[in-house]
């Protein structure tokens, strides 16, 4: 079974070709807008792992952290942060107080952001399947990034 990834930016630009690179290395793929798009998606359906840039015009990705790790279903929800290269104290605050390990500058490139996701998931802690569900293992391979 395919990772999903649900990607949160403001720029429509970044999630098109993100999405179109994604999908090409075999992701799947959900886009949000804002902070609040990203966690009611994450509440309908939770996802592998969360990219969300953390400067956007309405409500920002630091308001979406600080929701995903406050609560306890989404705690240990695998993050990327997108910021912008001076912005340095979103890096501290990410790795700090959010616990995100994995922040990315902009602008990036699509390899590099493959690149990010695989190991994030390859560093996550396993969900606990719900009943009667089986959990998905399988990461595409950097491989199919060219």
């Amino acid at each position: 079974m395919r990772k999903e990834v649900l990607f949160c930016d403001d720029e429509s630009q970044i999630l098109h070709a993100a999405e179109f690179k994604l999908r090409r290395v075999g992701f799947h793929v959900r886009q949000s807008r804002n902070s609040e798009e990203a966690w009611n998606a994450i509440q309908a359906r939770r996802p592998d792992l969360v990219v969300t840039d953390c400067q956007m015009s309405h409500l920002g990705g630091k308001q979406l952290i600080e929701r995903i790790r406050s609560d306890e279903r989404t705690a240990t929800l695998p993050l990327l942060v997108l910021t912008a290269a001076s912005d340095v104290a979103m890096e501290e605050m990410a790795v700090s107080v959010h616990r995100t390990t994995h922040v990315l500058y902009k602008p990036f490139s699509p390899r590099e952001l493959c690149q990010r996701i695989q190991q994030a998931l390859e560093k996550a802690p396993v969900p606990q399947p719900l009943l009667g569900h089986s959990p998905a293992f399988a990461v595409p391979s950097v491989s199919a990034i060219h």
